[in-house]
Formats: structure tokens, C-alpha cells, sequence
């Protein structure tokens, strides 16, 4: 049962890889918007190599994608199943019942960092200039 000082410590699994980069990514999309987000940061907030992104995602529209999917179009799965579960249930509860799975999910961390990036999404639609991307604002007006 002896340790070899050679390994480290923990080993991240390969299987967990693709949930740490979505997660990361959902928060950095939500944090800078999808146009000012860089794999790089992305990369960072889930400790890995932006060249281990690339083993699971092409580009960042294709992440951003995935993050849609899993969040969005599995809160609709998830909502369409306790539906089918509640035929049970007179209207009224499944209402009740479906609503407050929706609140739920519109006062999460989640649904917050999804509206930033569509903020960011509409504000790129109207053609807003590339300095928003810019950290330090002074260097670009130089």
C-alpha cells in the first residue's frame, strides 16, 4: 500500500474532461460573453490545456453549442419527463409542478450565466465595435 512519490497525488479522469470544460465554459461565457471568451480562459478556469479542449471540441462555437445542449435542451428534457410522470396528477398539480421546476431553473446559476451570453449574442448582432473585448481599454485607444 506504499506510495509511489512519483505519481501525483490525484489524476483527473478522461470521462470527467468534457463536463469540466462545459462547465468552465459556461461560466466564462457568462462572465465575458461569448465573443470575448478565449479558449484560453476557458481552458484555465478548468485546469486544463486549451489543447485538451480541442480534444473534445473543433472551435468555441461548437463549445458554446454543447453548453447549449446541455443545459438548455436537457432543462426541457427534464421537463417534458416530469410531465409524463405526473399523468397522475389533476392539472392543476402538474401546473404547479412544472412551474415551480421552471422558477427553479430561471433563479439558477445556470439560466443567469445563459442570459449573459445571449446579451453578449444581441449586443454582436448590433455590430459592436471589437474594443468591447479589449481588457484594458487605454491600450486600444492609444
Amino acid at each position: 500500500m506504499g506510495l509511489n512519490p512519483q505519481e501525483p497525488r490525484w489524476r483527473r479522469l478522461p470521462e470527467e474532461r468534457p463536463r469540466q470544460i462545459l462547465e468552465a465554459a459556461l461560466a466564462t461565457f457568462g462572465e465575458r460573453g461569448l465573443a470575448c471568451s478565449r479558449l484560453e480562459d476557458i481552458a484555465k478556469r478548468a485546469g486544463l490545456s486549451k489543447g485538451t479542449i480541442y480534444l473534445y471540441f473543433p472551435n468555441k462555437e461548437e463549445l458554446f453549442r454543447e453548453v447549449v445542449r446541455q443545459t438548455v435542451i436537457a432543462q426541457i428534457e427534464c421537463a417534458e419527463r416530469e410531465l409524463a410522470e405526473a399523468a397522475a396528477l389533476t392539472a392543476t398539480e402538474t401546473l404547479v409542478q412544472f412551474v415551480r421546476s421552471y422558477w427553479d431553473f430561471l433563479r439558477s446559476p445556470t439560466f443567469a450565466s445563459l442570459c449573459e451570453c445571449e446579451i453578449g449574442l444581441r449586443r454582436m448582432m448590433l455590430i459592436v465595435p471589437p474594443i468591447a473585448c479589449v481588457e484594458n481599454s487605454a491600450v486600444a485607444l492609444r
